[in-house]
């Protein structure tokens, strides 16, 4: 396998999606026997950063990350003193937009010159790669300790990146960490990160789909209408005017999985949801949405928490808004955290501990009397762009009675934050089920402290004008708008290349 590293001059970070927040770490255990790494669940922003780099700390011979955003100095240290002490590194990341291709090749740049700097053979212990080419985006989030053997195998889910910019630690938002030690899991995702990894080809799917009960739950892309093959990683899928709008043949399972469990609820039984994308997708599929429609017509209780978009909209409203609408006339209880910029802005505070950004993902299945019976945590959101397009992974947690407990108890208690100190400057909305005619559908409270600092950067998270690389190619993103001369090294073997990029920041 071929080796990449990135040698940039100067790269401007961008916002990750997370804010400030911390306390001491949670976590459930009991779902397994006890060892090195028992099947565990950690809430952010409790844990305070602490999981990722004892996780990395325990490797003795390898250690595998894919993720969507990376960029962290304290899982970057974690990571060289591994490969110092011999432990192989290999990193797949998303480079879908400059929003991604930026922090995630200066991590790469940071990692090399850091190696490079210690010992040669410090530095011939990491290897990155862009991501697999044959899903529109890799937001997927884990970490694999010793997956190929050694001391301690561990599989780490994440529903949040680990990107640490200026705006906040990469572990300030609410999210969650699942880790186990369970062989089969553990194989099965070394597996379908190796077979990412070395950029298999479009017609490779890993036998996901066949894997209806999970554990593991997997969006695996869709292949194009009427063929048995991905399309190509330039084509582009999404927003409404890519050449693919809608999707052939799902390859995943964590679409029909979730589906299957909002359709299982009977009436009297309560869904608890986290998310960052709840979406009715009428221009693609639109299951997952159609269930919980489905579902609220024959009585389940759905519950419904999120983060308001960064910059609140009026009249008319906008289409997540006129989605938060639609469920609540259908009788959900849809709460909406403030946007980060009201919560950091606050002139009351925010409770200690609570996160100021919802970026979890999860369903919960209770029955009426708060009996556990199925439910979902990891990386996918409750969109099509997620469910058909992408590279995700999460947890089907029917066997994990105790980590759905945990999140389930996180949940209630977010779902009910409220602003003590001040009820008429609100940090949890419940959205009405009609829309008002004039003034917005939020508190006017929240509209009088702006946009979140970062949502100037968010226009179109650089898709308009990036032309994304293809897995296996070196890292150098390609220019886009601004000037910012850069050398680029790319390291197989005995070949050296060197080229010049141009670069434009913005984030998603």
């Amino acid at each position: 396998m071929k080796r990449f590293f990135v040698g940039l001059a100067v790269i401007a970070l961008v916002a990750a999606g997370c804010s400030s927040g911390s306390d001491s770490a949670k976590s459930a255990k009991n779902d397994d026997a006890t060892g090195a790494c028992p099947t565990n669940v950690v809430a952010n922003p409790d844990d305070g950063g602490k999981t990722i780099p004892a996780l990395i700390a325990s490797a003795t011979k390898s250690v595998d990350i894919i993720i969507y955003q990376i960029g962290d100095p304290d899982i970057q240290s974690a990571l060289l003193a591994a490969m110092a002490n011999g432990v192989e590194v290999r990193v797949s990341m998303d480079n879908y937009s400059s929003s991604t291709a930026t922090p995630n090749t200066a991590f790469v740049n940071a990692m090399v010159t850091a190696a490079t700097a210690a010992s040669p053979s410090t530095l011939s212990n990491f290897q990155a790669n862009w991501s697999s080419s044959n899903f529109n985006i890799t937001h997927q989030k884990t970490v694999i300790v010793d997956g190929n053997g050694g001391g301690a195998p561990c599989l780490l889910i994440s529903t949040g990146n680990f990107y640490t910019s200026q705006y906040g630690k990469y572990w300030a938002a609410r999210d969650f960490y699942v880790t186990t030690g369970d062989p089969s899991l553990i194989s099965q995702a070394e597996s379908v990160f190796s077979s990412d990894f070395k950029c298999d080809g479009d017609t490779v799917t890993n036998g996901i789909l066949a894997e209806t009960s999970g554990p593991l739950l997997y969006s695996n892309g869709s292949f194009l209408p009427g063929t048995s093959t991905y399309p190509p990683y330039d084509d582009g899928y999404y927003p409404g005017g890519s050449p693919i709008s809608t999707p052939g043949t799902n390859q995943g399972n964590v679409g029909p999985y979730q589906v299957v469990l909002i359709d299982s609820a009977a009436k009297g039984d309560v869904i608890s949801i986290y998310n960052e994308e709840l979406k009715s997708d009428t221009n693609s599929k639109g299951e997952l949405w159609n269930a919980l429609i489905a579902a609220l017509a024959k009585g389940v209780s759905v519950q419904i928490f999120m983060s308001a978009p960064p910059s609140q909209s009026k009249n008319p409203l906008s289409g997540q808004d006129e989605d938060f609408v639609t469920l609540a006339a259908a009788g959900a209880q849809v709460h909406l955290l403030a946007a980060e910029a009201y919560l950091q802005e606050s002139s009351t505070g925010f409770p200690s501990g609570n996160p100021t950004y919802i970026h979890a993902k999860a369903f919960l299945l209770n029955d009426s009397a708060g009996n556990f019976i199925d439910g979902y945590v990891g990386s996918t959101n409750g969109s099509s762009n997620s469910i058909y397009f992408n590279r995700e992974l999460g947890l089907a947690l029917k066997n994990y009675p105790a980590l759905a407990k945990s999140i389930q108890a996180t949940f209630t208690k977010d779902f009910s934050i409220a602003n003590p100190a001040a009820p008429a400057a609100p940090f949890n909305f419940t959205v009405p089920k009609v829309a008002p005619a004039t003034g917005g559908l939020y508190p006017v409270a929240w509209y009088a402290k702006g946009s979140s600092p970062q949502s100037a950067a968010l226009t179109d998270g650089g898709y308009s004008t990036f032309a994304r690389q293809a897995c296996g190619a070196a890292f150098t993103p390609p220019a886009t708008t601004t000037s910012a001369a850069a050398a680029t090294t790319t390291t197989s073997s005995s070949t050296t290349s060197t080229s010049s990029t141009t670069t434009t920041t913005k984030g998603s």
